[in-house]
């Protein structure tokens, strides 16, 4: 996937790899967007790690200062979270860490977490001791996409809702 000057070398080769798009600047917040289930490759660590950490430097743009950034919002779309994606909890937690750095939670909005499945709950309870006080408060768990989110943006995601 091409967002902005980032080309992820497995996505490239198959788009369907990954699960990390980039939706726009949404309430002066840039938004990413992931389903895991989604992802066919959903349990390529290095790559899926790789891949975000592109994304961020293209998206959030820190500067070598790390005080000039975009703010930045993520997704998480939990439908059709299964026992695949559970079984790979090193993902998830390295996901954390990642987020969990300074560099990244100081410009993090909020997590939005759409309709997680009780795995995905339990995914958090492992994950949760990963992650700063401050991170935490940023979970929102949600029923319905955000309403400031266009609708040609919900169209595109929620297919099957």
């Amino acid at each position: 996937m091409n967002i902005g000057n980032y080309i992820c070398p497995i996505c490239r080769d198959n788009p369907n790899s990954h699960s990390l798009k980039y939706l726009g600047n949404f309430n002066n917040s840039e938004f990413l967007y992931t389903r895991p289930s989604d992802a066919i490759r959903y349990d390529d660590r290095p790559g899926i790690l790789a891949h975000y950490k592109g994304v961020f430097k293209t998206v959030i743009k820190i500067d070598n200062s790390n005080t000039n950034y975009n703010r930045w919002s993520w997704l998480f779309d939990a439908r059709g979270f299964s026992w695949e994606h559970y079984l790979e909890m090193g993902v998830a937690i390295d996901l954390a860490k990642l987020i969990n750095t300074p560099i990244y939670s100081n410009a993090l909005d909020k997590i939005y977490i759409f309709r997680p499945p009780a795995l995905l709950n339990m995914t958090l309870f492992i994950v949760y001791p990963f992650l700063s006080k401050s991170l935490q408060e940023k979970i929102v768990i949600i029923d319905e996409i955000p309403s400031f989110i266009p609708r040609n943006i919900k169209n595109s995601i929620c297919i099957n809702l």
